[in-house]
């Protein structure tokens, strides 16, 4: 009989987000990994490990982790091209291992 375990808190109170993780690698083995560039205004690169399979919006949210910049304000771009629509995958797009995209960023002005 197995018992039910709950999450782990750490020690401020909050829970171990490893099931999080452990998912994301599960999801990320299911689809081949890349490696995409991305470019800020303040001509920092940034190279960030997904899947294809991921959408553009689930990306946003990596993107977010390394920059620290929210994904709401934020749009991902090709050079020269419109905007990124967060619904549809990175494979759709045909972004590939070593794509740039450009990141731009809302001031809210």
């Amino acid at each position: 009989m197995k018992s039910k375990t709950s999450p782990k808190k750490k020690r401020d109170g909050r829970e171990d987000v490893t099931e999080e993780k452990v998912s994301h690698k599960k999801r990320v083995a299911a689809g081949k990994l890349i490696n995409v560039f991305v470019n800020n205004r303040l001509c920092a690169r940034y190279e960030i490990m997904c899947s294809s399979s991921d959408t553009i919006g689930a990306f946003k949210k990596l993107v977010t982790a390394y920059t620290g910049t929210k994904a709401d304000a934020t749009e991902l771009k090709r050079q020269g091209q419109r905007p990124l629509k967060d619904s549809i995958t990175l494979g759709d797009f045909k972004i590939g291992d070593g794509s740039f995209l450009d990141l731009e960023t809302d001031t809210g002005n």
